[in-house]
């Protein structure tokens, strides 16, 4: 772990002299270079090893005597010892959720540690949470307002849709208009009716101004991680058992 003053300068830190060295990888390192280090585990290491902080050198015990040490080690079915690292996880997930808003993601920071799938599985599923964390009753509220003021059209496309989903069908419908004939006002009204009803509605666009304009709106290529560069055998990023994955199979409609 490297501490540093958030105002510090990030290249001067990573460039820093010796940092390259920790007990972890100088662990790595006397395994290398040592024979009998192979035999011990991670844990079991500072009871015949020493580390020399000055020197950052892992070196061994004298006389051959075995002795307590500690060291930053955390097994899964550690319990709370282990939740630094889910901690640890849980903010590179967010921060890795804010960059992908952004077109990027950890992986495109050289150095930049990634989450750790194994200390965060079996979490509950915080795009879930967000999409099923709507003040219901207000949402009731707007509703009745919003189709009182629906006209002929919007009423059509909106009991189909509406049947479509309640019915489980599964439909595509393509709602077509010219800017500032109403689908924006649509899509409230939709979404407002079935979101208190414990449905998932995923609204995206194809761009940030877009999306603003839509409950909860993301862009289609942050929502669904859409590569930016596409070809003919492009896919989503999306892998099976993920809480996206998740998402999208509790989803009862994507407008």
């Amino acid at each position: 772990m490297v501490v540093f003053p958030d105002s510090s300068d990030l290249e001067k830190i990573v460039y820093r002299p010796g940092i390259e060295k920790s007990i972890f990888t100088e662990w790595m390192t006397a395994n290398r270079l040592h024979k009998d280090a192979r035999d011990l585990t991670y844990a079991e290491f500072p009871t015949k090893w020493a580390w020399h902080a000055k020197e950052k050198e892992w070196r061994p015990r004298r006389g051959g005597k075995r002795s307590i040490g500690r060291i930053y080690y955390a097994h899964p079915a550690s319990g709370d010892s282990y939740s630094q690292n889910t901690k640890k996880s849980l903010a590179l997930v967010e921060i890795d959720n804010l960059l992908r808003k952004g077109g990027k993601s950890l992986k495109n920071f050289d150095g930049m540690p990634l989450p750790d799938s194994n200390a965060i599985q079996g979490l509950t599923n915080r795009l879930l949470n967000e999409e099923l964390n709507y003040d219901r009753c207000s949402l009731q509220t707007e509703c009745s307002e919003l189709l009182q003021k629906l006209n002929v059209d919007q009423r059509k496309a909106f009991d189909a849709i509406t049947e479509s989903v309640n019915g489980q069908l599964g439909k595509l419908i393509f709602v077509n208009g010219y800017g500032g004939t109403g689908k924006t006002f649509l899509w409230k009204a939709i979404t407002t009716s079935l979101r208190p009803e414990g449905k998932i509605v995923l609204a995206v666009a194809s761009s940030g101004i877009a999306a603003l304009l839509l409950p909860g709106g993301r862009t289609a290529h942050s929502r669904f991680h859409i590569p930016l560069n596409i070809n003919n055998e492009s896919t989503c990023n999306i892998k099976q058992g993920t809480f996206l994955a998740e998402l999208l199979n509790r989803t009862s409609l994507i407008i």
